[in-house]
């Protein structure tokens, strides 16, 4: 999100929060100009402090069958998942269970990637600093129906017959591959399925009810809306691509699940004030300098901009998400749409324009 209009939107609420929570019907007025009644839509929060302050729903979550979007619709997070993975390699850094600063190889005996220069670390995943290659872009030599079927030890092997890119730690490159590294690592160092793990130790504390990681691409969830796109002609389709690997995405949640995660957040419900310090702190490449990627760093799982602010979007097949948060006021904002072209980004600036025009 541009900085101003961010900075711009939580000083509104800081100044007016009761405004901003009594003008829901603008803000529905505002999503409606972008997604018909009848069409997939977007559900978008605020959180004031620490505090549920302001919700909509518009659009369907299935167009077929007319279910509308609540908010207890699941949403796929897609990449906004990461926080989620990179949160859980935290606890277990705690425990002492894994060291950012051990080789990959050594957690998961079946990585045998060729190393260049030196072996690939937990952290260069987190940071997105391994040079390896990446499964969901121009690297993947498999078919469609291989890459739905790909699970985590799977993916672990396809890696393993490939030539990473570059050495690791050398530059910012983002990449699916690390975070679905990662959640095999969370499997492999806590005895327990990485859906098990996130439910029981990252949802439930927080009190996401609903969410659920998806690790079988022929599962689906109660109250979970259908994606959709736009085709050349700008007609609404269906957009589905299933997949069963973790890490990378495959969060599902609704916007509930999200408010009661940044409510969490700012508590330390789930990570203490040390695992967050760590979250929202900036990696660093071998030579010492700052990540540095579109004027922002990257922490475990999050964008972070240069006055600590945090961000991650995420798209992918029939979904488009965006969450971003401020840790010292414990302001966020959070929107959740199933149509991949909606640009959820781009929704949060002109929300962000609309609360700072609050009287």
């Amino acid at each position: 999100m541009n900085r101003s209009l961010w900075t711009a939107a939580l000083l509104a609420l800081f100044v007016a929060p009761a405004a901003a929570a009594a003008d829901g019907a603008a803000l529905r007025a505002l999503l409606s100009e972008h997604f018909p009644a009848d069409g997939p839509g977007v559900a978008v929060a605020l959180v004031s402090g620490g505090r549920p302050l302001v919700q909509a729903c518009v659009g369907m979550a299935d167009v077929e069958a007319g279910i509308p979007i609540d908010e207890h619709s699941l949403f796929d997070l897609a990449s906004v998942s990461k926080q989620y993975t990179a949160a859980a390699i935290l606890l277990l850094e705690q425990e002492g269970k894994v060291d950012p600063a051990v080789a990959v190889s050594e957690y998961l005996p079946g990585f045998a990637v060729a190393p260049e220069g030196r072996a690939v670390t937990v952290r260069d995943l987190v940071w997105h600093l391994s040079g390896l290659p990446d499964y969901t872009g121009d690297d993947w030599d498999g078919s469609d129906e291989e890459f739905i079927r790909l699970d985590s030890a799977g993916h672990v092997r396809w890696i393993s017959g490939h030539s990473p890119r570059r050495a690791p730690g050398q530059r910012y490159e983002y990449n699916n591959s690390g975070y679905a590294l990662l959640a095999r690592i969370v499997e492999e160092r806590s005895g327990q399925s990485f859906a098990q793990f996130a439910r029981e130790r990252l949802f439930v504390r927080a009190g996401m009810r609903t969410a659920q990681v998806l690790d079988d691409h022929q599962r689906r969830f109660p109250k979970q809306v259908r994606g959709y796109t736009q085709d050349d002609d700008g007609k609404v389709v269906r957009s589905e691509l299933p997949s069963s690997i973790t890490g990378d995405g495959n969060v599902y949640a609704s916007l509930t699940d999200v408010q009661a995660w940044l409510v969490a957040l700012h508590a330390g419900g789930v990570l203490d004030e040390t695992l967050l310090a760590r979250a929202f702190d900036n990696g660093r490449l071998d030579n010492g300098r700052p990540i540095v990627t579109d004027g922002q760093g990257y922490g475990y799982g999050w964008h972070i901009d240069d006055e600590g602010r945090v961000s991650h979007s995420g798209s992918w097949s029939g979904t488009s998400t965006y969450l971003a948060f401020d840790p010292a006021s414990g302001d966020g904002l959070v929107v959740l749409s199933n149509l991949e072209s909606a640009g959820a980004e781009n929704i949060g600036i002109e929300l962000a324009k609309l609360w700072a025009e609050e009287p």
